[in-house]
């Protein structure tokens, strides 16, 4: 690493970690310590974020949200749509067997969504599945209703709102049988 690559990723790290806060003779002792031993897609990421992040919408991929709310009971609305590449986008089928919003249960150290269905569904559901990284989960029930970790979402975030959307993989499938991507569903929730 040339003198001059070493400098920049020294105060890219410092300006960060001013922008979050830290004194600056702190940010400058631990971007020291940074510059030497983080990735270059790191540096590239965070100098994009320095400059543009009061602007840009950002995404947090496998988080838990018991982290950025407290304790307690949240009701946002929620949409299951079609995995197509047209738009407007279409509401899935599986959507009207559900109520439109959906109860997000914050605990100390984990989160989830709870899905009501609705009291006389218009169609045999079978399990509710969604992806978690790499692979099909079925969803456990709570209560009789399907529940979906938080940290299988993919939110969307703005600097003024905590989390604007979260997005996620479902599938409805027998108990015994495995989803496939290829007939999977979008789970988009509205958060405000």
């Amino acid at each position: 690493m040339t003198g001059a690559e070493c400098g920049y990723r020294h105060e890219t790290f410092a300006q960060f970690l001013q922008f979050v806060g830290v004194g600056s003779e702190t940010a400058r002792e631990d971007a020291c310590r940074m510059e030497h031993i983080v990735s270059e897609e790191t540096v590239r990421q965070v100098c994009n974020f320095v400059n543009y992040g009061e602007t840009f919408e950002r995404v947090l991929r496998y988080t838990d949200l018991s982290y950025r709310y407290a304790p307690g009971d949240y009701v946002f609305l929620m949409g299951i749509y079609y995995m197509e590449k047209t738009y407007s986008r279409r509401f899935a089928r599986e959507f009207h067997d559900f109520s439109q919003n959906i109860r997000l249960h914050v605990e100390e150290e984990k989160s989830w969504f709870e899905l009501e269905i609705n009291p006389e569904p218009d169609s045999d559901l079978g399990c509710l599945w969604y992806k978690d990284q790499q692979k099909w989960i079925r969803a456990e029930l709570h209560k009789g209703k399907p529940v979906i970790p938080s940290d299988v979402f993919e939110f969307s975030i703005q600097r003024q709102d905590p989390v604007i959307e979260g997005n996620a993989l479902i599938a409805f499938a027998n108990e015994d049988e495995e989803p496939v991507d290829w007939n999977s569903r979008e789970l988009d929730v509205h958060i405000w």
